[in-house]
C-alpha cells in the first residue's frame, strides 16, 4: 500500500511544484526587476509592417470597440482586417463603419475561428505584411501593443503571445467571478512569465499572438477544434519555432456577467485543455526522447499543469487517500508530503493575489473559493463523460449592464 501512496503523493506533487515554481519566477521578475522586464532586444528602430486579423462570427455587439483600440496603433502600412465568417448579423457592416477592411464568408460547413484565420491569412497573400497578427473581436488592446509584440515575432523569427487577461465589468459582480478573474490571470499572465523567465515557451491562448508572415504563410490555421490557439503553439514547436511571451504587450476581454453565459465559456475552454493534456503530451514527450528538444519539454511541463479546480481537487483526493493508507497502517510520508504540497500550493497562490491581483485580497473573495470551486468543478468533470472540444459560439451578452 505505501507503493501506491508515493505514487499518489508524486502524481499531486509533480504538477504543483512545476506550478509552484512557474509563479515563483514570475513574483521574482516583478519583485527584482526595476524596470520593464525586457521583452525585445534593444534594436528599437526596426519598423515592421502588420496585419491584424479579427475573426468573428456575429460580433456586431463587440468588434467596433476592438477596431477602435487597435487603428491608432497601425502606422500607415498597417492593415486591420475582419473576417466575418458565417455571420447572420450586421458584424461586417459595423467593422466597415469603424475602419477595418471586411472579408465576408458564408462557409456552414467550416465553422470556428481556425477556418477563419485561414481564409484571412489567404486574403493577406497578394500583398503580405510581415507579421500577422490575431485578436478575438471581444478583446481590446492597450496602448503600446503592437510594436513590442510584432518586434519579437520577428526578431526571434517565432510565435509572440501578449498577455491576455480578462476582467470585470460589472459593478454588482459576484465574488466567485473575481476568483475567476484570478485564475485567468494565472493561467494567461503569470504562469508564462515564469515561463520566460525559465527560459522556456509559453502556450498560444488566445486573442494577441502575432506570427512572421515566414511562419503564418504554411501554418497549419484551419480546423474547427476549440482550442485551436494551443493546437497552433503546440504545432509550430514541432516544427522548431517556439512561442515567446511578450508581456509588455496587454490585450484584454471582459468576464461574462451571467452564469449561463460563463458556463458555457468555461466548459469550451477547460474540455479543449484536457483534451489537450490527453492529445498533446504524447507527441511532446516523442519529440522530446527523440530530438532533445528544451522547448517540447517547457510545454509539457506547462500542459501537466492541469487547471486550478482540478488540480485543488486532485490535492484534497490525494490527502484523504494518503491520509487512510497511514491510518491502515501505511508510510506516513506520502501524507506529509502531500499536506504540505496543498499548503506551498495555498500560500504562493494567496502570495500570486498579493502581487498581480491585490484587489481580490479581501474577505468577500476569499470566502467565494468554495462557491467558485462547486460552481464549474461540473464542468470539468463532464469531460470525462462527453468531452466537448469542437468549436461552440459563446454567447454575447448585451453591452449594456
Amino acid at each position: 500500500m505505501s507503493i501506491v501512496a508515493f505514487f499518489i503523493a508524486a502524481l499531486v506533487a509533480i504538477p504543483t511544484l512545476i506550478f509552484i515554481l512557474q509563479c515563483l519566477a514570475a513574483m521574482g521578475a516583478t519583485w527584482f526587476t526595476t524596470k520593464k522586464t525586457a521583452s525585445t532586444s534593444t534594436d528599437d528602430d526596426a519598423v515592421y509592417t502588420a496585419a491584424i486579423i479579427i475573426p468573428a462570427h456575429n460580433e456586431q455587439q463587440v468588434i467596433a470597440a476592438t477596431i477602435r483600440s487597435l487603428l491608432p496603433q497601425m502606422g500607415a502600412n498597417g492593415r486591420v482586417v475582419a473576417i466575418a465568417h458565417n455571420c447572420d448579423d450586421e458584424t461586417a457592416q459595423v467593422a466597415r463603419d469603424a475602419g477595418a477592411e471586411v472579408l465576408e464568408l458564408n462557409e456552414p460547413d467550416r465553422r470556428g475561428k481556425g477556418w477563419a484565420l485561414a481564409a484571412g491569412r489567404d486574403f493577406l497573400r497578394s500583398d503580405p505584411p510581415d507579421a500577422m497578427v490575431v485578436v478575438d473581436a471581444d478583446t481590446a488592446v492597450e496602448p503600446d501593443f503592437l510594436k513590442p509584440l510584432v518586434t519579437i515575432a520577428m526578431q526571434r523569427n517565432s510565435p509572440a503571445q501578449a498577455k491576455y487577461v480578462l476582467h470585470v465589468d460589472s459593478d454588482d459582480a459576484d465574488a466567485a467571478d473575481y476568483v475567476s478573474s484570478l485564475a485567468f490571470t494565472v493561467r494567461n499572465a503569470v504562469r508564462p512569465l515564469g515561463m520566460k523567465l525559465l527560459g522556456l515557451p509559453c502556450m498560444l491562448t488566445g486573442s494577441g499572438f502575432a506570427l512572421p508572415w515566414s511562419l503564418a504563410a504554411d501554418a497549419p490555421l484551419a480546423g474547427g477544434h476549440a482550442g485551436e490557439d494551443y493546437k497552433l503553439g503546440i504545432d509550430l514547436t514541432l516544427q522548431g519555432n517556439r512561442p515567446y511571451f511578450c508581456p509588455d504587450a496587454v490585450v484584454r476581454g471582459p468576464l461574462p456577467r451571467t452564469k449561463q453565459v460563463a458556463t458555457v465559456q468555461r466548459r469550451r475552454w477547460s474540455h479543449s485543455q484536457l483534451a489537450f493534456m490527453r492529445n498533446e503530451l504524447p507527441r511532446l514527450l516523442g519529440d522530446f526522447l527523440l530530438h532533445a528538444r528544451l522547448a517540447s519539454f517547457g510545454l509539457i511541463c506547462d500542459l501537466v499543469v492541469p487547471p486550478l479546480i482540478l488540480l485543488m481537487l486532485l490535492q484534497w483526493v490525494a490527502m484523504a487517500a494518503t491520509g487512510i493508507i497511514y491510518l491502515a497502517g501505511g508510510s506516513q510520508i506520502p501524507l506529509l508530503i502531500t499536506v504540505a504540497t496543498c499548503a506551498s500550493f495555498l500560500v504562493v497562490l494567496l502570495a500570486v493575489a498579493a502581487v498581480f491581483e491585490k484587489k481580490l485580497l479581501n474577505r468577500k473573495v476569499l470566502l467565494a473559493l468554495p462557491r467558485y470551486f462547486f460552481r464549474y468543478l461540473p464542468q470539468y468533470l463532464a469531460f470525462f463523460h462527453k468531452a466537448d472540444t469542437q468549436w461552440t459560439k459563446t454567447p454575447r451578452e448585451s453591452s449594456a449592464p
